[in-house]
């Protein structure tokens, strides 16, 4: 039985033989493999990140949404001005301007008075 066993040779060795088995060489590796654990935790911990703000505001825009079928949100003007960019309107009218610049883009919210029946 013990014929049938192939001859041990240098070319066996060579195959499964390490590196280095120094005890530097091996703390090295131990600290590549960890920092590469680090790595995919971070990336795992960012990419969790990512998608909680994307629910979020996924979530605030139904919210708006349901808020403007509702009649409790006023609905956006997209093409409205900013009236802080013209230079020669008066206090009174950019006050005025203003207030109805926040309402067209949501800022500002008017008063819901819980009395009187729903727009």
């Amino acid at each position: 039985m013990e014929a049938k066993i192939p001859a041990y040779t240098d070319r066996d060795n060579e195959e499964h033989k390490l590196d280095d088995r120094s005890f530097a060489a091996f703390k090295k590796k131990m600290e590549a493999a960890i920092e590469a654990t680090k790595q995919k935790s971070k990336n795992q911990r960012d990419k969790k990140k990512k998608e909680r703000i994307g629910t979020k505001q996924r979530w605030c825009e139904q919210l708006k949404r349901a808020q403007c079928y509702l009649g409790m949100r006023p609905r956006t003007i997209p093409d409205m001005p900013n009236p802080m960019e013209d230079p020669n309107i008066s206090p009174r009218e950019l006050e005025r301007a203003m207030k109805r610049y926040q309402l067209s883009k949501g800022v500002d919210l008017p008063e819901i008075i819980v009395a009187e029946p729903s727009p």
